[in-house]
Protein backbone atom coordinates (compact mmCIF):
# COMPACT_ATOMS: atom_id res chain seq x y z
CA UNK A 1 0.00 0.00 0.00
CA UNK A 2 1.33 3.45 -0.84
CA UNK A 3 1.88 5.70 2.16
CA UNK A 4 2.52 9.38 2.37
CA UNK A 5 5.03 10.63 4.89
CA UNK A 6 2.26 12.36 6.79
CA UNK A 7 0.78 8.96 7.56
CA UNK A 8 -2.15 9.29 5.17
CA UNK A 9 -2.82 6.21 3.08
CA UNK A 10 -2.81 6.82 -0.66
CA UNK A 11 -5.36 4.93 -2.78
CA UNK A 12 -4.16 1.66 -4.23
CA UNK A 13 -5.79 -0.82 -6.58
CA UNK A 14 -8.17 -3.20 -4.88
CA UNK A 15 -6.48 -6.40 -3.78
CA UNK A 16 -7.90 -9.62 -5.12
CA UNK A 17 -9.50 -10.57 -1.82
CA UNK A 18 -11.94 -13.44 -1.74
CA UNK A 19 -15.34 -11.93 -0.99
CA UNK A 20 -18.23 -14.30 -0.37
CA UNK A 21 -19.26 -15.91 -3.63
CA UNK A 22 -22.24 -18.25 -3.98
CA UNK A 23 -20.23 -21.03 -5.60
CA UNK A 24 -16.56 -21.96 -5.47
CA UNK A 25 -16.83 -22.98 -9.11
CA UNK A 26 -17.82 -19.43 -10.00
CA UNK A 27 -14.96 -18.00 -7.97
CA UNK A 28 -12.39 -20.09 -9.85
CA UNK A 29 -13.90 -19.12 -13.18
CA UNK A 30 -14.24 -15.48 -12.15
CA UNK A 31 -10.63 -15.34 -10.95
CA UNK A 32 -9.48 -16.77 -14.29
CA UNK A 33 -11.52 -14.21 -16.23
CA UNK A 34 -10.20 -11.35 -14.11
CA UNK A 35 -6.60 -12.54 -14.38
CA UNK A 36 -6.86 -12.93 -18.17
CA UNK A 37 -8.48 -9.51 -18.54
CA UNK A 38 -5.94 -7.78 -16.29
CA UNK A 39 -3.06 -9.38 -18.19
CA UNK A 40 -4.54 -8.27 -21.51
CA UNK A 41 -5.16 -4.70 -20.31
CA UNK A 42 -1.65 -4.36 -18.89
CA UNK A 43 -0.12 -5.17 -22.28
CA UNK A 44 -0.95 -1.65 -23.45
CA UNK A 45 -1.98 0.88 -20.81
CA UNK A 46 -2.61 3.53 -23.47
CA UNK A 47 -5.25 1.48 -25.30
CA UNK A 48 -8.94 2.19 -25.00
CA UNK A 49 -11.29 -0.80 -24.75
CA UNK A 50 -14.99 -1.19 -24.32
CA UNK A 51 -16.49 -3.90 -22.14
CA UNK A 52 -17.86 -5.93 -25.07
CA UNK A 53 -14.41 -6.03 -26.71
CA UNK A 54 -12.73 -7.09 -23.47
CA UNK A 55 -15.33 -9.78 -22.84
CA UNK A 56 -14.82 -11.22 -26.35
CA UNK A 57 -11.05 -11.16 -25.79
CA UNK A 58 -11.38 -13.44 -22.73
CA UNK A 59 -14.22 -15.57 -24.08
CA UNK A 60 -17.19 -14.35 -22.10
CA UNK A 61 -19.92 -11.71 -22.23
CA UNK A 62 -19.95 -8.22 -20.77
CA UNK A 63 -22.29 -9.07 -17.87
CA UNK A 64 -20.21 -12.03 -16.70
CA UNK A 65 -16.99 -10.04 -16.98
CA UNK A 66 -18.44 -7.11 -15.03
CA UNK A 67 -19.76 -9.49 -12.35
CA UNK A 68 -16.40 -11.28 -12.14
CA UNK A 69 -14.55 -8.01 -11.48
CA UNK A 70 -17.07 -6.96 -8.83
CA UNK A 71 -16.84 -10.34 -7.09
CA UNK A 72 -13.05 -10.76 -7.23
CA UNK A 73 -11.69 -7.19 -7.05
CA UNK A 74 -14.70 -5.31 -5.68
CA UNK A 75 -14.23 -2.82 -8.53
CA UNK A 76 -15.47 -2.38 -12.07
CA UNK A 77 -13.27 -3.22 -15.05
CA UNK A 78 -12.75 0.40 -16.06
CA UNK A 79 -12.31 1.52 -12.45
CA UNK A 80 -9.55 -1.08 -11.97
CA UNK A 81 -7.90 -0.14 -15.27
CA UNK A 82 -7.94 3.58 -14.43
CA UNK A 83 -6.33 2.91 -11.03
CA UNK A 84 -3.72 0.70 -12.69
CA UNK A 85 -2.95 3.45 -15.20
CA UNK A 86 -2.62 6.10 -12.50
CA UNK A 87 -0.41 3.92 -10.32
CA UNK A 88 1.83 3.18 -13.30
CA UNK A 89 1.97 6.91 -14.03
CA UNK A 90 3.11 7.51 -10.44
CA UNK A 91 5.91 4.98 -10.92
CA UNK A 92 6.97 6.64 -14.19
CA UNK A 93 6.97 10.06 -12.55
CA UNK A 94 9.34 8.90 -9.84
CA UNK A 95 11.52 6.54 -11.88
CA UNK A 96 11.96 8.46 -15.15
CA UNK A 97 12.55 11.98 -16.44
CA UNK A 98 9.89 11.67 -19.14
CA UNK A 99 7.80 14.79 -19.62
CA UNK A 100 4.58 14.67 -17.62
CA UNK A 101 2.41 15.10 -20.71
CA UNK A 102 4.14 12.10 -22.34
CA UNK A 103 3.52 9.97 -19.26
CA UNK A 104 -0.15 10.92 -19.45
CA UNK A 105 -0.27 9.82 -23.09
CA UNK A 106 1.64 6.62 -22.25
CA UNK A 107 -1.01 5.61 -19.73
CA UNK A 108 -3.97 6.38 -21.96
CA UNK A 109 -4.90 10.01 -21.35
CA UNK A 110 -5.35 11.95 -24.58
CA UNK A 111 -5.53 15.27 -22.76
CA UNK A 112 -2.91 16.58 -20.32
CA UNK A 113 -5.51 18.45 -18.23
CA UNK A 114 -7.63 15.30 -17.84
CA UNK A 115 -4.53 13.35 -16.80
CA UNK A 116 -3.55 15.97 -14.24
CA UNK A 117 -7.07 16.10 -12.78
CA UNK A 118 -7.39 12.31 -12.57
CA UNK A 119 -3.92 11.99 -11.06
CA UNK A 120 -4.65 14.65 -8.42
CA UNK A 121 -7.93 12.97 -7.45
CA UNK A 122 -6.24 9.58 -7.12
CA UNK A 123 -2.89 10.53 -5.54
CA UNK A 124 -3.71 13.82 -3.79
CA UNK A 125 -1.19 15.90 -5.75
CA UNK A 126 -0.73 17.03 -9.34
CA UNK A 127 1.75 14.95 -11.33
CA UNK A 128 4.35 17.73 -11.10
CA UNK A 129 3.89 18.12 -7.32
CA UNK A 130 4.00 14.36 -6.83
CA UNK A 131 7.27 14.04 -8.76
CA UNK A 132 8.86 16.90 -6.82
CA UNK A 133 7.67 15.65 -3.42
CA UNK A 134 8.90 12.11 -3.99
CA UNK A 135 12.22 13.25 -5.43
CA UNK A 136 12.77 15.67 -2.55
CA UNK A 137 11.83 12.87 -0.13
CA UNK A 138 8.94 14.86 1.27
CA UNK A 139 6.51 12.14 0.16
CA UNK A 140 7.43 8.53 0.77
CA UNK A 141 5.90 5.86 -1.38
CA UNK A 142 6.06 2.27 -0.18
CA UNK A 143 4.47 -0.77 -1.74
CA UNK A 144 3.48 -3.77 0.29
CA UNK A 145 3.90 -7.29 -1.05
CA UNK A 146 0.24 -8.17 -0.56
CA UNK A 147 -1.30 -5.59 -2.80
Amino acid sequence: MARRSSGDVAPTPPSPASPAVPSHQHLGRYESLVAATCTFLQLDLSAHHNLDELARQVGTNRNTLAKAFRQVLEAGVHEWFRETRLNHAAALLTETDRPIQQIGFDVGFDNAANFSTAFRLHHGHSPREYRELVRNQKLTVTVSKDG
